[in-house]
């Protein structure tokens, strides 16, 4: 039983050209993103000019950050195999490096330019969920984020030579629609969001809430991926977002108190 998905990772190829459905994916996910980060900037008071400038420089780092993690997460692979790691259409991008990036790039893109960081925040944590929330199809497409195997209906059969699984052993198999269920989290997120975008009266508020919600949804979902465990049966991204958690606890806390109480 199980829901099989035989999509080939590759859409056509035009002699050494090739486009894959992940690339396709991303540039629908970057446009998501920028939609929903012109939107919500020229709510907070930013310049058309001033979002798109910093949208550049976020898509480049986050494509860079997400890279690097996975790069590293799993470098015993890619010590062996060195030309692969700029192969970005075989999929492999951690979303955690890719938030990172994100984040380094907004506070010092806002410190040059003068600009409120925290505001700037709330605007890139609406986008970077939308942006997540689109990108994920290409991880059902290829099936680089399959889960374990498992016996419920809902399961995805990936049965494609190409299609780049976490194992191999997990071809043919039903395995956890990881994807999709973080894909169904933050769609409830982004819309707890969306509603509380107008109504939020400290600035940073929505980014922690984001950092919150999306840490919670990794820590547990993560329990139905395949990844090697790094401390206490633990994986790589339930650590990160156990460290995500308690870093927008205690910042919540330091807003609140710093911002006076009428505001």
């Amino acid at each position: 039983m199980g829901i099989t998905i035989g999509i080939d990772p590759i859409i056509f190829r035009v002699g050494g050209f090739a486009l894959g459905w992940y690339s396709l994916v991303v540039m629908l996910a970057a446009a998501t993103g920028i939609t929903v980060a012109l939107k919500v900037g020229a709510e907070r008071g930013f310049k058309k000019d001033e979002v798109l400038n910093l949208m550049s420089w976020v898509l480049i780092a986050a494509l860079v950050g997400a890279r690097l993690f996975h790069v590293v997460d799993r470098w015993d692979y890619y010590a062996q195999n060195l030309s692969q790691i700029f192969m970005l259409w075989h999929g492999g991008l951690a979303i955690w490096g890719g938030v990172t990036g994100v984040l380094v790039t907004v506070v010092v893109y806002a410190h040059l330019k003068g600009l409120p960081i925290w505001r700037l925040l709330d605007v890139m944590a609406l986008a970077l969920l939308s942006g997540q929330i689109v990108g994920r199809i290409a991880c059902v497409i290829n099936g680089d984020e399959a889960g374990k195997v498992t016996s419920l209906p809902w399961g995805f059969i990936y049965t494609n030579p190409d299609s780049p699984l976490p194992l191999e052993s997990l071809r043919n198999v039903p395995t956890h629609p990881y994807a999709v269920y973080e894909m169904i989290w933050n769609g409830l997120t982004l819309l707890f969001l969306w509603r509380m975008r107008k109504r939020v009266k400290v600035e940073g508020q929505l980014f922690l809430y984001y950092g919150a919600l999306y840490s919670m949804a990794r820590f547990f979902l993560t329990y139905v991926r395949v990844q090697k465990e790094y401390a206490f049966g633990l994986q790589q991204a339930q650590w990160i977002a156990l460290l995500m958690m308690a870093v927008a606890l205690v910042m919540g806390l330091y807003l609140l108190r710093k911002t006076p109480q009428r505001r």
